[in-house]
C-alpha cells in the first residue's frame, strides 16, 4: 500500500515537470538542460522543507547542555536526512519487494532465534535494506520483516499483526523464540506486544532504534490512529505503561540519536532498564543507514543468539 501511494507521488510529479519544462521549452525556448536542472530542484525542494521543519521543531526540545550545531554542521544533518529520505522511505519502499524482501531467500533451521524486524509510521520494509545487507554481511541469517498495513491503522492493530508475523516466522524457522529489531513507531508495536499479546515468552531480546517510547510532540502533525497513539501523555501510552508493570519483560537495546528529528523530546527514546547506546548528528531515518547503528545492531544479535546458544546446551 506504501508503495502504491509512493508511485502515484512520484508520478504525479514526473507529469507535472514534464508537463511545465515542455511548455517552457515551446513557449519561451527555455533549453532542455535548464528545464531538467529546474525540474530536480522542484522535487527535491520540498524534501528540503519538510526536513527542515522537522529539525526545527525537534531542535526545540534537545537539551540545552548539549553543544550547539553550527549552520554547517546543521546544513550537512539536514542533507544527510533529505538523502536518507530519497534512498530509504522514497526509493527504497517503493522497490521493496525486490531490494528487501518480507522473507530471507533461504530459511535456516535451527536453535538460533530468527531476527524480525518492524518498521515504523507510514513505511513498509523497504526501509531495511542497507541494514539487512549489513547484518548478512556479518554472517547474520534468517532476516525477516513485516508490513505494518493500513498505515494509518491504531498500534494495538499492528501489534495483531506482528503477533501473527512471529508465529509464522516461529513455523517456518522451527525456533521457538525470535529476536526484534525495531525502528521508530515498531518499537511501540514491538511492546505492546510482549505486553499485552503474550510476545515475552515468544521474544529473546528488543532492539529499538530512534523509537518514541514516551511519544512524540511531532505526532501532533501526523495523520491517523497511530500518530495520535504516540502523542505524549496519551492514553494509549498510559494503557502501555500499565500492561508493561503487570507482564514479564525481555532484555531491551534502545538506540537512538540526540539529532533525531522526528522523536521531539529525542530522549523520549529512554526505556528504564534498558541498555542505552546516544549518538549524535544522526536523523530519524539516517539512523537505518548508519554503521553507528549497524555495528550495535548486529553485536546485539549476536550477543543474545550465543547467550541462547550457551542456554540450550
Amino acid at each position: 500500500m506504501i508503495a502504491a501511494v509512493i508511485l502515484a507521488v512520484l508520478t504525479f510529479e514526473a507529469v507535472l515537470y514534464a508537463s511545465v519544462g515542455a511548455w517552457a521549452f515551446r513557449e519561451h525556448g527555455v533549453p532542455p538542460v535548464v528545464c531538467a536542472v529546474a525540474a530536480i530542484a522542484f522535487f527535491l525542494a520540498p524534501r528540503f522543507v519538510v526536513v527542515g521543519i522537522q529539525y526545527a521543531l525537534a531542535s526545540r526540545h534537545r537539551p540545552v547542555a548539549l553543544r550547539q550545531r553550527s549552520f554547517k554542521e546543521t546544513l550537512l544533518a539536514l542533507t544527510r536526512e533529505v538523502g536518507a529520505v530519497l534512498a530509504i522511505f522514497t526509493w527504497g519502499q517503493l522497490l521493496q519487494r525486490f531490494l528487501s524482501p518480507r522473507d530471507p531467500s533461504t530459511v535456516l533451521g535451527g536453535a538460533e532465534p530468527p531476527v524480525l524486524l518492524v518498521h515504523g509510521i507510514y513505511c513498509n520494509a523497504g526501509v531495511w535494506h542497507r541494514m539487512r545487507r549489513h547484518l548478512s554481511s556479518r554472517g547474520i541469517g534468517n532476516l525477516f520483516a513485516i508490513n505494518l498495513e493500513p498505515p494509518l491503522a491504531g498500534i494495538d492493530d499492528f501489534a495483531l499483526a506482528l503477533a501473527a508475523r512471529v508465529e509464522e516466522v516461529r513455523r517456518r524457522t522451527g525456533a521457538g523464540k525470535v529476536l526484534l529489531v525495531a525502528h521508530s513507531m515498531g518499537g511501540l508495536v514491538s511492546r505492546a506486544y510482549l505486553a499485552r499479546l503474550g510476545g515475552a515468552e515468544r521474544v529473546e531480546r528488543l532492539v529499538t532504534i530512534g523509537s518514541p517510547h514516551h511519544g512524540s510532540e511531532l505526532a501532533r502533525l501526523g495523520i491517523g490512529r497511530c500518530a495520535r497513539d504516540m502523542i505524549p501523555g496519551g492514553q494509549w501510552l498510559m494503557r502501555l505503561a500499565a500492561a508493561e508493570a503487570k507482564s514479564p519483560g525481555v532484555p531491551v537495546t534502545s538506540i537512538f540519536s540526540w539529532d533525531d528529528n522526528m522523536v521531539a523530546p529525542q530522549d523520549s527514546a529512554r526505556l528504564p532498564g534498558a541498555k542505552t547506546i546516544a549518538l549524535e548528528s544522526v536523523g530519524h531515518l539516517e539512523l537505518l543507514q548508519s554503521p553507528e547503528v549497524w555495528g550495535p545492531v548486529a553485536d546485539a544479535i549476536a550477543a543474545a543468539r550465543a547467550g541462547n546458544a550457551m542456554t540450550a546446551h
